[in-house]
């Protein structure tokens, strides 16, 4: 059992080992594609393997990349001797990432960028400098590196090396291990967009942006970086797609497309460094640049979202609470009314289901079914506790002081949604704004808001099958024959019918529990 446990061990070490150590073999001949002058190369893809290798191997990458020095000498690796001495640069931006990697957790929300400065940026420069002082310390047989400028061989060296970790090594550094350079909110979307397979539209893109540049710059004679803008588009959308990382992805498969362009169309030579070949480093490390920026804006517009989302919930529970608090207040005031407001609710909510009302106009249905005796604030305790039912002027009176109440408070405007639903809840389904029980904006039929058409039927229901001081409870039968009675006329019939349909569920489960 021990014996198997360290086989699998081996191989799970051992092959992601021989994969890097390949890779980068692959990678350092593969410079030669980038040479600008012998020996030397404007990009050098060896070092995106190093990115990646650290990342996914840790200290073990140092080793695997020295070691596949042997396997693919290039450049100033002249020799056994040299070619061991010349693979330390490598080593030295390999064990400056892993500790970049250890420490980015003190660093939080500035991951990305810790790693990018200390691991990338300053890696890079390390293995520049070392590579220059070796090169002058142990030059090559008619191995010359820009003679008499130090610094020339020291910026190739330096931007060969960081612009391909840049873009194709963060790139993979994210496929590898995202999770050790994205926040856990990025790292998540991230991998949501690679489940949904988000990268396969984004990459077929990128590749008709190249096919168009190859084109253009076949047909036109026009240089391939001056063609770079076909391939933001790609980069944009996935940002704003699979964020941060989903931007970093795409951008190391741009950079590829492009630097093959560049490749196809005649790179720059030595005689055009100051020109064509700084215009290649600021494109690829612009676009880089970016790409971040597209990704961590889509990601705080995220952010800004989920905000909004959690104060907007916030604030419907705080207006949940407030309706409830505010029915309850107004049924201690009102003799005979306990639990009046939350019986309306419930049932309007039902049949505001079984009509299809949409989920937002339900939370609104809601609130106004608690409130829809919200109007009585303004009334005294008196008249609303008189033993006698208000008839004539007594009651047109107490129209006017709930239809005023309810005007004022509109002027809330957390409340104005829900208290347009309760202005509405009188009127009437034939629009008449005279008679016993008239409406007072005139609105008719589908005028009415159909939350409004509801609780006006429960209402009503509600209201007669409960005892009032001056008059007993209807029967269930009785209420739902006057309501029909009303259908068409004060009430909608639709609603009725459905109230009415629920209704008899309701007496159905009802005797079967007492025959059970």
């Amino acid at each position: 059992m021990n014996i198997g446990r360290k086989w699998v061990g081996w191989l799970r070490g051992g092959v992601p080992f021989a994969l890097i150590l390949t890779a980068w073999a692959l990678g350092n001949r593969l410079a030669s594609l980038f040479e600008f002058m012998p020996g030397v190369t404007f990009f050098f893809p060896a070092a995106a393997v190093t990115a990646v290798g650290t990342v996914w191997l840790g200290p073990w990458a140092a080793l695997a990349v020295w070691t596949a020095n042997f396997l693919s000498p290039w450049g100033a690796a002249v020799g056994t001797l040299r070619t061991g001495v010349f693979g330390l640069p490598e080593v030295v931006f390999c064990l400056l990432l892993v500790s970049a990697l250890r420490r980015a957790h003190r660093w939080h929300e500035k991951r990305l960028s810790g790693i990018v400065f200390w691991g990338l940026a300053c890696g890079t420069m390390a293995s520049a400098l070392l590579g220059t002082v070796l090169l002058h310390l142990l030059p090559p047989p008619g191995f010359t590196v820009f003679p008499g400028k130090s610094w020339v061989a020291f910026f190739s060296w330096w931007f060969s090396d960081l612009v391909a970790a840049s873009t194709l090594g963060l790139a993979g550094m994210v496929l590898v291990r995202p999770q050790a350079l994205l926040r856990p909110s990025e790292e998540l979307h991230f991998r949501q967009w690679w489940r949904r397979s988000g990268f396969i539209p984004v990459g077929l893109g990128s590749l008709a942006a190249a096919a168009l540049v190859w084109v253009l710059a076949g047909t036109t004679g026009a240089k391939p970086h001056w063609l770079v803008p076909l391939f933001l588009p790609a980069i944009a959308v996935a940002a704003f797609q699979g964020g941060t990382g989903a931007a970093l992805v795409t951008n190391g498969w741009v950079s590829a497309l492009h630097l093959a362009s560049v490749v196809g169309f005649g790179h720059p030579n030595v005689g055009q460094v100051t020109a064509e070949l700084v215009t290649t480093y600021v494109q690829l490390l612009l676009v880089t640049s970016l790409a971040w920026l597209l990704g961590s804006q889509a990601a705080a517009n995220r952010q800004l979202v989920q905000q909004v989302e959690r104060q907007k919930f916030a604030l419907e529970e705080a207006l949940e609470q407030i309706a409830l608090l505010l029915a309850q207040t107004l049924e201690s005031r009102e003799r005979g009314s306990r639990g009046h407001a939350q019986r309306v609710a419930e049932l309007s909510l039902k049949v505001a289901q079984a009509l299809n009302l949409p989920a937002e106009e339900q939370k609104k249905l809601r609130r106004a079914a608690l409130l829809h005796d919200i109007g009585k604030v303004g009334v005294g305790e008196g008249m609303l506790n008189q033993p006698v039912e208000l008839t004539g002027e007594g009651r047109d009176q107490l129209r006017r002081l709930l239809w005023r109440t309810v005007a004022n408070l509109q002027r809330v405007e957390l409340l104005r949604e829900v208290l347009a639903i309760v202005e509405a809840v009188g009127e009437r389904w034939d629009g008449k704004t005279t008679g016993e029980f008239p409406g007072r904006l005139g609105l008719q039929g589908e005028e009415i808001p159909l939350a409004a058409r509801i609780i006006a039927a429960v209402r009503a229901y509600d209201a007669m099958t409960h005892p009032k001081p001056w008059r007993p409870a209807r029967t269930r039968e009785e209420a739902v024959a006057e309501l029909w009675r009303c259908s068409g006329s004060q009430f909608d019939p639709q609603v009725v019918k459905v109230l009415t349909e629920i209704l008899r569920e309701r007496w159905d489960l009802e005797m079967d529990r007492l025959a059970g």
